[in-house]
C-alpha cells in the first residue's frame, strides 16, 4: 500500500459505522422561535 498513490481505490477499506441519531437541543427564550424549529424539524424528520 506504500506504493499505492494518494486518492487511488483500494481493496482494504473497512465498513462505514453505524451512524447513530442526531440529537438537537433548542435553547431560546422566545416561544415562537422554538415553535417554528421545532415545526421544521418535525416536518423534515424523514429527510434527517
Amino acid at each position: 500500500m506504500a506504493d499505492t498513490p494518494a486518492g487511488t481505490p483500494t481493496d482494504d477499506h473497512q465498513p462505514a459505522p453505524a451512524v447513530s441519531p442526531l440529537r438537537v437541543l433548542v435553547v431560546d427564550d422566545h416561544a415562537l422561535v422554538r415553535s417554528g424549529v421545532r415545526s421544521e424539524l418535525t416536518a423534515h424528520a424523514p429527510d434527517l
